[in-house]
């Protein structure tokens, strides 16, 4: 047992590894080990401090101890190409400053995404070989074609209008909205409330959440369509000053639609568009390339683009990814989908 300390506790491991990612230490391990007296749930043996072990074996084991406490999503939400350990494309890269984000916390039009709906995640390691990570699910669609821009190519304006050109590429849509509808709601998330940041204070106060969460603001109704159409798309400087000298309320509006607009798209590492086979529009991370797989994991609130390695049967987690239409199960009424097992390495 570690030492215990006379306090309460509150905060588990996972939270608190988001909350002070900002922190330093000269030992990357330090990064861990520093925050187990403040954990409620590090108390198990595989977490104790081990300066023995290379660093890699002591973050797999802590990685298999979360999974086995039925973390396990938790952490394929925060992993991928560009947010994990070069040796585990599963494992959230804990030790740098920042702390990879997710919007599997987000809330659309539908509420929490539910990418899975209630199906219960099914995980477990390969018997012989304990570094791959086997879970279940169903491969929905592959990418077609992918977007140039990312968003840290440009900024979130130029970003947003090459969505608009990708989007308006398409002749139809899968879910039979019309191809505005899906030139607005993409870029948010299909977000039904502007969002704002929370601040440092209230992460520690009783109101504790994960660092990359968002505030939604649910006093009144927000219709992020009508007049915000309009001036939504910015494609010059003099656009800008137009936009500028509009009325203060449609101002205040379009402000909110891009401020949310910037929260979703940076919760995706490096996010730029994509095109399915079967033609879904969406954000993935700009690790993903033509050919991946768009796959949901059972228990997952968001799909996943995995890439299938050399090895058949084994995936590299890209990353979770926005399918605008594939956000609340429709995934697994899609013809041709059959559940299978992911060994993801």
């Amino acid at each position: 047992m570690y030492n215990r300390f006379p306090f309460k506790r509150h905060h588990s491991l996972l939270s608190l590894l988001e909350l002070f990612s900002y922190s330093r230490a000269s030992r990357e391990c330090d990064h861990l080990f520093a925050l187990l007296g403040l954990a409620s749930d590090a108390e198990e043996e595989d977490f104790l401090p081990d300066y023995d072990s290379s660093f890699e074996v002591v973050i797999r084991r802590y990685a298999s101890a979360f999974v086995k406490r039925g973390d396990a999503m938790e952490l394929l939400y925060r992993s991928g190409a560009t947010k994990s350990y070069s040796f585990a494309s599963w494992i959230p890269y804990w030790t740098r400053e920042e702390f990879p984000q997710t919007i599997s916390t987000w809330y659309g039009a539908e509420g929490e995404f539910s990418a899975s709906k209630d199906l219960p995640v099914t995980v477990s390691f390969l018997p012989e070989d304990a570094k791959l990570l086997v879970i279940s699910g169903v491969s929905v669609d592959k990418i077609k074609r992918m977007g140039k821009v990312t968003t840290e190519d440009k900024d979130v304006i130029s970003f947003v209008n090459s969505l608009y050109t990708e989007i308006e590429s398409l002749k139809s849509y899968p879910s039979g909205e019309s191809i505005q509808e899906v030139k607005l709601k993409l870029p948010i998330g299909n977000a039904s409330y502007p969002y704002v940041e929370k601040t440092r204070e209230l992460l520690l106060s009783d109101k504790f959440a994960l660092a990359d969460e968002a505030i939604q603001r649910h006093e009144d109704p927000f219709d992020f369509s009508g007049d915000m159409a309009k001036v939504t798309s910015m494609p010059s400087v003099q656009a800008m000053v137009s936009f500028l000298k509009q009325h203060p309320s449609l101002r205040e509006h379009v402000w909110r639609y891009w401020h949310t607009v910037t929260v979703f798209s940076n919760r995706i590492s490096k996010a730029t568009f994509c095109i399915s086979e079967i033609g879904y529009a969406g954000l993935v991370p700009a690790g993903a390339a033509v050919g991946d797989s768009i796959c949901v994991l059972h228990g997952g609130r968001v799909p996943f683009v995995l890439r299938e390695t050399s090895q058949k049967g084994v995936f590299k987690m890209i990353g979770e990814c926005y399918i605008h239409g594939l956000m609340y199960g429709e995934g697994l009424e899609l013809q041709g989908t059959a559940k299978m097992s992911f060994r993801l390495v």
